[in-house]
């Protein structure tokens, strides 16, 4: 008899094992096997397979993506029980990873248990937590000349102070500059905010690293212009494109590639020519880029992706009453709803919001055309901010409060708005002024705007 264990091996190794093969390459059976443990059939059979599972908990939004091995992906629309197609060997290796989390509403989903070794059975214990993300908003202040960020927005009560972290000093570069608007990165941890000249700085883009952490006197990490640019006003950042869009005086939106590597003088993608750009925001479900001016209008760029110095708005809408343009907007992406914030609006009703939004076109009354007519406290809306998981943030002038509207996709009709949260503080110091924007002038003559005391924006706290 062989002196090697016969069962547990397979044909080809035990063939190599015993140095036996025939033309074929299978293994003969030694002369003096006999009726022995021999078993060619058992030799030759494929190991057994098995299937890979798990359990999904806290489920929202349209689709949670998850994959095998990065081979194999499966689609999950629904808490509970999930089974990827297919099987993998005894012995083999598995890797259960989320190759993308839910959106409207936003969840960061999470796979615990979820690498191994193929046993003698099924895997059904990977487990994929989701859960809504904590939010951060990111706002500046002109009296103060400061940015503030305050972690965990949902933690924060009605009429609660908040206690943002507060950047502020000489290193900031603030004293030189006033900031506009501001956007955070929070994939890489950047804050961008756009700096408007003051007589010494040229106006620019201040870029600041460590988002989760920043506070004190701590200068940009990063600042990069636009040659014979004079002011900067709005700003929208793709996140997941790493591409930042602004609007400019000189009559342009830029955009800008691999926005978080630039530094210094830089040539933009695209310069795109609109006449008073000013606020701005991107529908990052479909893609598309809102610009409101001055003329009282917003126009609608489709494919924002792709656009060019050449490319022209997709469509326009504008209107005549009310009297007021738009001094800031937010577009709903899952919902396809645009809402549009005045400041001085020739009725009470100060935020006009429509549905279908990205049709839209033409000349409207916006009180007659909206879907929703918003009278909101205190009669005046600076800023507007949408977040991750579809809540409406707005304030005044002076920003000393912050009101937060839980579900305003809700809204319709002329409705006067009870904030479901508003937060004192929010993002001026007390020793700031309280006083309204003033204009200032605008490179050919004409006034500019009166800009935001304080704008802000939404991000996904990680």
């Amino acid at each position: 008899m062989s002196d090697f264990p016969l069962s547990p091996w397979s044909s080809a190794a035990l063939a190599a094992a015993l140095g036996l093969a025939t033309a074929c390459g299978a293994a003969e059976a030694p002369p003096d096997a006999g009726t022995g443990p021999w078993d060619a059939a058992a030799i030759d059979a494929e190991p057994t397979r098995f299937t890979v599972g798990g359990t999904v908990t806290g489920f929202a939004g349209d689709a949670l993506v998850l994959s095998l091995n990065g081979a194999i992906d499966l689609t999950v629309t629904t808490d509970g029980a999930f089974v990827f197609p297919g099987d993998l060997p005894e012995g083999a290796n598995y890797e259960v990873t989320v190759a993308s989390s839910p959106s409207c509403p936003q969840r960061l989903c999470t796979a615990t248990a979820a690498t191994g070794t193929i046993g003698a059975g099924d895997v059904t214990d990977v487990t994929v937590t989701c859960a809504v993300p904590r939010q951060r908003l990111t706002a500046n202040n002109w009296g103060e000349r400061s940015l503030r960020l305050t972690d965990d927005l949902d933690a924060l009560a009605d009429n609660a102070t908040a206690t943002p972290r507060i950047i502020a000093g000489a290193n900031v570069l603030i004293d030189q500059s006033q900031t506009d608007s501001v956007v955070t990165d929070g994939t890489r941890g950047l804050v961008y905010a756009l700096a408007e000249t003051n007589g010494a700085a040229a106006p620019g883009i201040m870029v600041f690293t460590q988002a989760a952490t920043i506070t004190g006197d701590v200068g940009p990490t990063r600042r990069f212009e636009v040659a014979l640019e004079a002011e900067l006003d709005g700003v929208a950042l793709d996140e997941a494109a790493d591409r930042l869009y602004v609007s400019g005086s000189a009559d342009k939106v830029y955009v800008f590639d691999d926005a978080s590597t630039l530094d210094g003088t830089v040539v933009p993608t695209a310069a795109i020519d609109v006449v008073n750009p000013g606020a701005i925001d991107l529908d990052r479900q479909a893609d598309r880029l809102y610009v409101a001016t001055e003329g009282k209008a917003v126009h609608v760029f489709d494919d924002a992706r792709t656009l060019t110095s050449a490319s022209t708005p997709s469509r326009t809408m504008s209107w005549t009453v009310q009297t007021d343009f738009a001094r800031a907007v937010a577009i709903d992406g899952c919902n396809d709803r645009l809402y549009i914030g005045l400041r001085n609006a020739s009725s009470s009703r100060n935020v006009f919001v429509f549905d279908d939004a990205s049709t839209q076109t033409g000349v409207l009354d916006l009180a007659l055309a909206s879907d929703a007519q918003l009278a909101v406290p205190n009669n005046q809306v600076m800023s507007l901010a949408l977040d991750s998981v579809g809540k409406l943030y707005f304030w005044g002038d002076s920003a000393q409060e912050v009101h937060v509207v839980d579900d305003p996709a809700a809204l319709a009709g002329s409705v006067t708005v009870d904030p479901d949260r508003t937060v004192n503080a929010w993002s001026i110091a007390a020793t700031a002024s309280t006083s309204a924007a003033t204009e200032r002038p605008r490179a050919g003559g004409h006034r500019r705007r009166a800009p935001a005391r304080s704008t802000s924006s939404s991000s996904v706290l990680t």
